[in-house]
């Protein structure tokens, strides 16, 4: 007897802990990250990168948009019929999908983002990202996978994903049907509200790879951690700093009258390959400056390119 119902839950928490997120995001060659020449001063001195809460992101959809997707193709995605179980029906899940959208700052969406392109030379993220007055720098292609391999620790329950972002709803709605049929073995079950939590979690996790297709410019590919502090705490437990063993705070910075959480991580500078600047008529005096900024970190030999855009200013 399991009167509480403890064995299937076990086993709908496992369908989730298990799911394969990272085996279904394709990996780039070519990973930019593209900022402000300010900022590139700041991410070399300090030897990190930012990642901010998604819910501040300049997407608005970023985290819900998965699950507007889930409702709006809810016909093609549910894969049961709503006569094995009444209470178990495509109109309930809908009515749980919109308690999670109007409750989006929950921690189930507590993720913390850090943004790159796979798009080596692109006037859209130069403008978006640094207003026309920027670089982009060029990370080695094992740069992600490094990078989790120092931050993933046995004892740690981080989760850790990093991939191209996917824009084609035909690609997201594949996807999110191997979700739904993961769980299909529990059509039957009296515990719904927890199955519906198992599988909104697997959706929201593999979803925070997905954007609408009109961003599909951006050629996107980024890391997304899911991160949670305890109550009265900025410290991420979860996250720990290698060589300090001490977990990495979250802090706050102000854009267009926001405050902004976000964690500053380290990296390995050597995974820096090169840099490229924005069109500009003063190449050379830029060319110098950033050659001053990468000496002084012993990164000399480091090339600094400017962008083949052909504008005039």
């Amino acid at each position: 007897m399991d009167p509480l119902g403890l064995k299937e839950r076990n086993a709908m928490s496992s369908v989730c802990n298990t799911y394969p997120y990272q085996s279904l995001l394709e990996k780039s060659d070519e990973i930019y990250h593209y900022t402000s020449l300010g900022t590139l001063q700041i991410i070399l001195n300090k030897k990190q990168l930012r990642f901010t809460n998604r819910a501040y992101l300049n997407d608005k959809s970023e985290g819900t948009y998965v699950l507007t997707l889930c409702k709006e193709k809810i016909a093609e995605l549910w894969p049961w019929e709503d006569s094995s179980c009444k209470r178990n029906t495509k109109e309930k899940f809908c009515e749980y999908l919109d308690r999670k959208i109007n409750n989006f700052d929950t921690g189930l969406f507590q993720s913390y983002q850090a943004s790159f392109s796979y798009k080596s030379d692109s006037l859209s993220m130069l403008n978006y990202y640094a207003q026309g007055d920027g670089c982009n720098i060029q990370f080695a292609n094992d740069f992600m996978e490094s990078f989790r391999s120092r931050l993933i620790r046995s004892d740690m329950t981080l989760i850790f994903l990093y991939g191209k972002v996917i824009y084609n709803q035909t690609d997201q709605i594949n996807l999110l049907r191997t979700i739904f049929e993961r769980f299909k073995l529990f059509a039957d079950t009296p515990y719904v509200d927890y199955l519906y939590e198992c599988m909104i979690h697997c959706i929201v996790k593999l979803g925070a790879f997905f954007k609408h297709p009109s961003f599909e410019d951006e050629r996107e590919c980024r890391i997304v951690f899911n991160l949670s502090t305890p109550p009265d705490s900025n410290a991420f437990n979860q996250l720990v700093h290698p060589e300090k063993g001490e977990p990495y705070k979250r802090s706050v910075y102000i854009k267009q009258g926001m405050l902004v959480p976000y964690v500053d991580i380290d990296f390995d500078l050597k995974y820096l390959q090169s840099i490229m600047v924005s069109p500009t008529a003063n190449f050379a005096k830029i060319e110098e400056g950033i050659k001053i900024m990468l000496r002084e970190q012993g990164l000399g030999s480091r090339e600094v390119k400017p962008s083949r855009i052909p504008l005039r200013f």
